[in-house]
């Protein structure tokens, strides 16, 4: 029996994970579980599209708000 083992790989990189601990990381912050898992570019792009995602979210139901708000206070000038 032959065991081949890959260039730069050690001991902890070839132990298995636990994918349930994957999932529930990765539930609690997307990204997290891909970090878990050691794939540290696909752990960025989630965590960067969530973080996206909900800052979208947050803040654009703000700007709808002010562009409401926004006619009215055009309309009122202090004279000078």
């Amino acid at each position: 029996m032959v065991v081949q083992k890959q260039a730069g790989m050690n001991a902890m990189e070839t132990k298995a994970k636990n994918p349930w601990v994957a999932g529930i990381l990765s539930g609690v912050l997307p990204g997290l579980g891909q970090f878990y898992n050691r794939q540290l570019g696909k752990g960025v792009g989630f965590l960067i599209g969530f973080l996206v995602l909900a800052g979208v979210l947050v803040f654009g139901v703000d700007l709808q708000r002010s562009k409401r708000r926004w006619p009215r206070a055009r309309g009122r000038r202090t004279s000078g």
